[in-house]
């Protein structure tokens, strides 16, 4: 019995055909928060334009307002509500560097998806032009998945340590 004809290759050639299968189906899963990071962006956007023309509006309309004698009860109201619009506008800032930062690191693990899957399907496709994986094509290819679960571990720790780093400031 040939090499190529044993358990030991049948064996070989499911574990690869599984494993492009489990980075495509992570390679869609990330293109789905992909996609779902960048809706949240752009909500956020618009959130913290709307949010930063209040304050803007109300900050001009309380300084306006102080000048009327009749009206300065109602600057102190108007001056309460630019405060809290300020506030709202500083944590939808840092809500936003912390998606801009989750974003990066979904397109940096896309994008080490996909160029794992293309070395493990050249390497495959070498090997299964005669129909057999050696152990040194298998060493190749786990080789190749070893390195991207390490970069992953690695894209993975350099962004929570981003995250952990944006915090809302201190208003003293």
């Amino acid at each position: 019995m040939s090499e190529c004809t044993s358990e030991a290759h049948l064996y070989r050639k499911t574990y690869v055909l599984n494993l492009i299968d489990n980075l495509n189906l992570a390679y869609l899963d990330r293109q789905a928060l992909c996609k779902q990071y960048n809706k949240k962006k752009s909500s956020l956007n618009v959130a913290t334009y709307i949010i930063s023309g209040l304050t803007i509006t109300l900050a001009t309309c309380s300084a306006g307002v102080l000048f009327t004698i009749v009206g300065a009860p109602l600057a102190g109201g108007l001056a309460i509500a630019t405060s809290i619009c300020g506030a709202a506008s500083i944590i939808t800032t840092v809500i936003s560097k912390k998606t801009n930062i989750k974003i990066k690191r979904h397109y940096a693990i896309l994008d080490l998806t996909n160029q794992t899957i293309t070395t493990i399907n050249q390497l495959v496709s070498k090997s299964l032009d005669d129909d057999c994986i050696t152990d040194d094509e298998m060493k190749s290819i786990t080789d190749v998945y070893k390195n991207y679960r390490d970069k992953l571990s690695m894209l993975r720790n350099i962004s929570i340590i981003e995250e952990d780093s944006t915090t809302i400031p201190l208003i003293r």
